[in-house]
This record gives C-alpha cells, structure tokens and sequence, in this order.
C-alpha cells in the first residue's frame, strides 16, 4: 500500500505565528504543563539551556516554590521572583 502525503500546507498565519521573534529576560519560563498534583515547567537559564523543572528543585540559585498555569514562583531566602509566560 502507498500512502500519499495528505499534509496541507501551513497557512501564512500560522506559519508567522510560530516563527516570529519574542524578547525573553536572561532567566524566562516558556511553557508549564503537567496536572495540579504534579506540574512541571520549562525554563530557560542564564546560558540558554532549557531545563525541566519541579517543585522544590534548584534553579539559578531559587527553590522553585511553585508551579501554576501560567507562571513559576521562585524563593531565595525571604524573596520571591515570579516568572511569567513571555507575552504573545
């Protein structure tokens, strides 16, 4: 059986959509996902690598406090960052 490539073309809308350019801070959240009980997200560091993260794991010197739908809350002694979803 051959099967044929059935795949539409992306639309130009879509298409500039994911490959415009956003300006992200030295130390951005860029995606959460996961459940209530176990959330994780993406953050990318200082250096540019994407990491994995958890509640209670290290990041750039922070415990991650917390994890919500649309950002991470970092603790360092008695200061806390909050990390948004870059604006689309």
């Amino acid at each position: 059986m051959i099967l044929k490539d059935t795949q539409e073309p992306t639309s130009q809308h879509v298409a500039d959509l994911a490959t415009q350019r956003v300006k992200l801070p030295a130390l951005a959240l860029i995606g959460v996902f996961g459940n209530e009980t176990n959330p994780a997200a993406l953050i990318r560091g200082h250096n540019g690598e994407i990491q994995r993260i958890n509640v209670g794991d290290t990041v750039a010197g922070s415990l991650v406090a917390a994890i919500d739908i649309d950002r991470v809350i970092l603790a360092k002694g008695a200061q806390t960052k909050i990390l948004g979803l870059p604006d689309t």
